[in-house]
């Protein structure tokens, strides 16, 4: 289930003696969770897409990003229960849920990498096709954004250029969301980003990419 990125990954890190797993299906899809306590980190395979991605949670006083808090799981009357690790709190795995054990949840997608032949290449515009018009009648997520980000180095940095976009404002489902004068690199990776309460389904991505020398 692996991949050698991952493998590196796992090779930074200092203790891996006290990984620990557990599984639980949710929505047709059984999802394989691992912890690295030491070193902070969690992974999930989901076993019904075969991908392997990283799972973060705000620490329990708000400060920084680490582990997931899932610390166990079981199923009652249906659901599924999810205990967590910096509390006594059990939660409840939902489709609708944007929020865990009170602090946001931050959905994070990155692109593959963009090249041509390690030639220079200029992006004028990137579109993502999502589900629009999800906003929240008031509140935070009324007018829901998404963030993006840009990395020239394979994804060892990423660029201070962090425009922000709106998902549409409730019923507002003709919304486009597109980004323009991406400047250039010899290779382009997108980072989008959203932590509003609101529906995160991105369907597609378009890219205007021009190849010079």
């Amino acid at each position: 289930m692996s991949t050698h990125a991952a493998e590196q990954a796992w090779q930074t890190y200092s203790t891996t003696s006290d990984a620990f797993c557990f599984s639980y299906t949710f929505n047709g899809h059984k999802f394989v969770t691992i912890t690295f306590p030491t070193a902070n980190a969690t992974w999930v395979y989901d076993i019904a897409t075969g991908l392997l991605h990283r799972r973060v949670s705000y620490n329990a006083t708000y400060e920084s990003l680490g582990r997931w808090r899932g610390n166990c799981t079981t199923t009652w009357l249906g659901n599924v229960l999810i205990g967590d690790a910096f509390s006594n709190n059990v939660g409840v795995v939902s489709s609708s849920a944007y929020t865990e054990f009170g602090f946001p949840i931050i959905g994070e997608l990155i692109s593959p990498p963009v090249h041509q032949d390690r030639k220079r290449i200029f992006c004028s515009l990137l579109e993502l096709d999502v589900q629009s018009g999800v906003g929240l009648t008031r509140g935070q997520g009324s007018d829901p954004q998404i963030m993006l980000s840009i990395s020239r180095d394979g994804g060892r940095t990423w660029g201070n250029f962090e425009p922000w976009q709106s998902l549409g404002k409730q019923g507002d489902y003709q919304h486009r969301v597109r980004w323009k004068k991406l400047g250039q690199g010899r290779q382009l990776l997108f980072k989008v980003s959203i932590s509003d309460p609101v529906p995160r389904t991105i369907i597609g991505a378009t890219a205007n990419i021009s190849v010079g020398q």
